[in-house]
């Protein structure tokens, strides 16, 4: 790969994949503009479906998680992250010079992955509906998928991230701060939110499992399917988005149990940002395709605070919100048709209105704010 032929954004910027594209954008957010494009697949042919990231500051690092396509997709949210046979892989960034430098074996379906503040600990979980559907009849245990733990400043192909079988489909996870002691994972296939204390001896021993609302179900049954896990920047609540409960569930942090607030949307949620505080959410939704803008210091049904509702040209399928400057600013990723380019927004965080839309690259999914 040749190195990166763009100067990089002197100050704060976004990193967005590219999951049809097998590339990563950088955007200058004080220009407002894309400073230049990564590539971030390994197969210089076919799609290597680069999910999500996350960023080592201290070393300057990107982490890609490679998702490969299957050829022929399952129906399901997001089916094409989750219904491959080929095993996935990360990969690291050099943000100095845009180069692959390195990967790491993963499972199937790699799905989210996140990095701890302070750059010791880089996990990732596994969508894998292939596992879930085929060992059906074996019975739960058969069915989890993994969340891997790596250590990301020695990433050796021959090193052995250790394994947690941590639950069906996991896919969103937000480490604990600082140090990533502790994952909190949404579990898909078992209507749970998993919470892993990485540092426990024993892996089955070390996971909670803890459901996610009343009735919790597998399989046939599901009734909420948590699909995103977002620490909000408190470090006291996790915002819980689901796809097929179509709202918005907070895990109570310092309580260890989920806390009697939900955000009702009537769509499929996906990546919800919270304000520094803790007190407001932003809250992308999928058919219909809408932003909300949601209090989240309420009891029951959390109140609606303001909405926008997108047409098609203007955010096909939001999928993840971000906020930036002090809540001054708020980005979002949407995923259009995954054959043309996606979009990301800039957006005021009171009114919701577009100050910018810069077009991305084909399936546009995370988005990573990096300030220094």
């Amino acid at each position: 790969m040749a190195p990166r032929a763009f100067p990089w954004p002197a100050g704060p910027f976004a990193l967005v994949s590219n999951y049809g594209s097998d590339t990563v954008s950088v955007v200058d957010l004080t220009q407002r503009k894309v400073a230049g494009t990564l590539r971030a697949g390994l197969d210089p042919v076919d799609v290597d479906g680069p999910h999500h990231l996350a960023y080592h500051r201290q070393r300057r690092e990107i982490f890609v998680a490679l998702a490969y396509p299957a050829p022929a997709v399952a129906p399901g949210p997001h089916a094409a992250h989750g219904s491959s046979q080929r095993p996935g892989k990360v990969i690291r960034l050099d943000a100095t010079t845009g180069q692959i430098s390195g990967e790491m074996r993963a499972d199937s379906n790699p799905g989210d992955l996140a990095l701890s503040d302070d750059g010791t600990r880089l996990v990732v979980t596994h969508f894998d509906l292939q596992r879930a559907l085929t060992n059906v009849t074996q019975g739960v245990e058969a069915q989890r998928a993994s969340l891997l733990l790596y250590d990301p400043n020695d990433f050796r192909p021959d090193a052995s991230p250790r394994s947690f079988p941590v639950c069906i489909t996991p896919h969103g996870v937000a480490l604990s701060r600082p140090d990533g002691r502790r994952a909190f994972v949404a579990c898909y296939g078992e209507d749970a939110l998993a919470v892993v204390d990485l540092q426990a001896q024993g892996e089955e021993d070390a996971i909670l499992r803890i459901p996610v609302g009343p009735a919790a179900g597998t399989g046939s049954s599901l009734q909420y399917g948590p699909y995103t896990a977002v620490l909000d920047p408190t470090g006291k609540q996790v915002l819980i988005g689901t796809t097929e409960g179509r709202d918005l569930r907070i895990f109570d942090v310092e309580a260890g149990a989920m806390a009697p607030r939900r955000y009702s949307a009537g769509g499929a949620v996906y990546f919800a940002a919270a304000d520094s505080g803790g007190l407001v959410a932003y809250v992308p939704v999928q058919t219909p395709d809408f932003l909300a803008r949601v209090a989240l210091d309420g009891q029951g049904e959390l109140t609606e605070l303001a909405r926008r509702t997108f047409l098609q040209e203007e955010c096909y399928r939001p999928h993840e919100a971000a906020l930036w400057d002090n809540d001054r600013e708020l980005l979002l990723v949407c995923e259009g048709n995954h054959i043309h380019p996606g979009t990301l927004l800039i957006l005021d965080p009171e009114t919701l209105e577009t100050r910018a839309s810069l077009p991305m690259e084909v399936y546009p999914d995370k988005v990573l704010v990096v300030t220094p």
